[in-house]
């Protein structure tokens, strides 16, 4: 999937957001209420506030996560409808176009109208089940019958004096509804014929996971994703380091960390550190794409458990560093019979590179004599304008010279044991485009030289960042590379994209750097070191899923546009009609 396709799609994230606290909503509506006098209070503020109490103790008994403050947000957006349409009708009838009786029409269909828009929302993002949205939608006008109908309620409101405007009334409340349920399954039926997944059913998940992080928007999203997904081999290798046992694990993978959030593989560096019980877990980014995320947690207990197989590899020894500067740049070290390779394109920028291309270099780099290549690509260099690396791409010859000069150059180097040492840096978050592990660091010294590798729990960073810290790491070591994990749990922020030192910072994320790194130079001793690999089958989105995912929201932006402008006219046209003949 294409880099800018992801960034489209991320892009609708900008019109989530969360209701207002419950109290300046219902604040709000008040004031906005009293701007009629006294027969607003009875048309708006005290129906809106009733239907809380109806709407929550339904939502109770149908097990519907049904929050107060969106029941409130909801009223007050029907407050402003009401109001605008009264007033609007007002001012027809004080210009002599419409008569007292029109009006009082008129104050029926501006109260009835906002129905459409209830419903929809409620029936898309709150409860799919009609039989539990419906209830939740008419809280609102059974809450403005039973106030109208008071004895107390203004003249002339009490529309139950009026028996053919409340039957209109009554009227226009069913087919705001009907309208609203022929428009969402118009949205539905044409994903859901071709994908078996309604486009409003998918937006309803993306939603609930977004803004309230829950268990069933979790759930329901990883459904969806092992129903469109399919099976791929996924390539794990790792370098796993021994003190009195495990102390530290490096593992590169071809899983990718996505898609956004905590959903299927977001998140993966840390859900596969907490199942193995090791802090010390490094993870970088391997040669992957979002084709190759896992479409749940399942499938990532299963990596778990192969790079835990592998972490028992065999003993090596290990070659000093080496760096190839070029179109491509290189930093590589030989671990055994295998060469571990960063990459980095910088400063151009940089997005996923797809399996197949570790695998060609893998087996150039075996024609060698290495037994295989442990392929990272840093991901430290953000762009707007870049995309996936493919066989084919411009950049792959330029990747392929690096790779193999480095290879050429280790092939006969010396290997020796090494000191190693581990630094972590967990005080930053999401804001500085850091995910749950923060900064680790292991340092690995041999003969006198130390290799640096920075890994940030992020997705991709900003440009200028790379330079800024490994300045500030050169008096720890002589060589180093900073990488990101790919770890879309950072994704989870308005406009859908994070890179690390996206909203400046850099500060702060360079010294988290520097005091990762040298924790690591201060515990470095003499581990064992091992190297495993492992290749195991799992589900994944599959060939052009990514793209599939991107289409539902964007067909129900696209088209719900139109079809929304249609419905409300059809609506409109018909009450006024009915208006006009009862």
């Amino acid at each position: 999937m294409k880099h800018i396709e992801v960034k489209k799609l991320g892009m609708n994230t900008r019109f989530v957001f969360a209701a207002p606290k419950w109290y300046w909503s219902a604040l709000l509506i008040a004031l906005m209420s009293a701007f009629l006098g006294i027969p607003g209070l009875f048309i708006l503020a005290f129906p809106a506030y009733m239907s809380v109490v109806l709407s929550h103790m339904f939502s109770r008994l149908a097990g519907v996560r049904y929050r107060i403050k969106t029941e409130l947000f909801l009223s007050l957006f029907q407050t402003i409808m009401v109001e605008a349409l009264y007033l609007l009708s007002l001012l027809l009838f004080s210009l002599g176009l419409i008569s007292s009786e029109h009006l009082r029409s008129a104050l029926l269909l501006s109260l009835a109208l906002p129905i459409w828009l209830r419903h929809t929302y409620l029936s898309s993002i709150i409860a799919t089940e009609t039989r539990k949205s419906i209830p939740l939608t008419l809280s609102y006008p059974i809450s403005s019958i039973i106030f109208l109908s008071l004895p107390l309620s203004p003249f002339p409101l009490n529309i139950l004096a009026f028996q053919a405007k409340f039957a209109l009334y009554i009227l226009f409340i069913a087919l705001s509804v009907i309208f609203s349920h022929i428009f969402l399954r118009a949205m539905d039926a044409p994903l859901k014929r071709v994908l078996d997944v309604g486009g409003l059913e998918f937006t309803r998940w993306v939603v609930e996971h977004y803004k309230e992080r829950s268990e069933s928007g979790k759930r329901k999203l990883e459904e969806i994703f092992r129903r469109l997904g399919e099976y791929a081999r996924i390539d794990i290798k790792t370098v796993s380091f021994w003190r009195d046992g495990l102390s530290g694990l490096l593992t590169v993978h071809t899983a990718h960390m996505g898609p956004f959030g905590e959903v299927a593989g977001s998140d993966m560096p840390r859900k596969i550190s907490k199942m193995l019980g090791c802090e010390n877990f490094i993870s970088p980014h391997g040669a992957s794409t979002h084709e190759m995320n896992p479409v749940d947690i399942k499938e990532v207990e299963k990596i778990a458990d192969a790079v835990k197989s592998a972490s028992e590899g065999k003993s090596v020894q290990v070659s000093q560093s080496v760096r190839i500067d070029g179109k491509v740049r290189v930093m590589a070290q030989r671990f055994g019979g295998y060469l571990l390779v960063i990459e980095t394109s910088y400063p151009e920028g940089t997005e996923d590179i797809d399996p197949s291309v570790a695998r060609l270099l893998e087996e150039k780099v075996k024609s060698l004599g290495y037994e295989g290549l442990i392929f990272t690509d840093a991901h430290n260099c953000s762009s707007d304008h870049a995309d996936e690396t493919l066989v084919y791409s411009e950049k792959y010859p330029h990747l392929e010279k690096s790779v193999m000069a480095a290879a050429e150059k280790l092939k006969a180097s010396p290997l020796h044991d090494a000191k190693v040492g581990f630094g972590n840096f967990t005080g930053l978050d999401i804001e500085h485009g850091i995910g749950p592990l923060g900064i680790k660091s292991v340092i690995l010294e041999v003969e006198g030289q130390r290799t640096a590798y920075i890994v940030i729990d992020g997705n991709n960073m900003e440009r200028a960042l790379r330079d800024k810290i490994l300045r500030a790491v050169e008096k720890y070591a002589d060589n180093a590379e900073v990488m990101t994990t790919d770890n879309h749990y950072v994704n989870r922020v308005y406009g859908g994209t994070n890179p690390v030192g996206k909203k400046g910072r850099h500060g702060e994320i360079v010294k988290g750097c520097v005091s990762s790194v040298a924790n690591a130079v201060k515990n470095a001793e003499r581990r064992e070191i091992r190297v495993g690999r492992r290749e195991i089958k799992i589900k994944v989105f599959g060939h052009g899923s990514p793209v599939k995912m991107m289409v539902m929201p964007e067909f129900v932006s696209a088209m719900g546009k139109t079809l929304a402008f249609l419905n409300i006219l059809s609506l409109v046209l018909t009450d006024l009609l009915l208006a006009i003949l009862i």
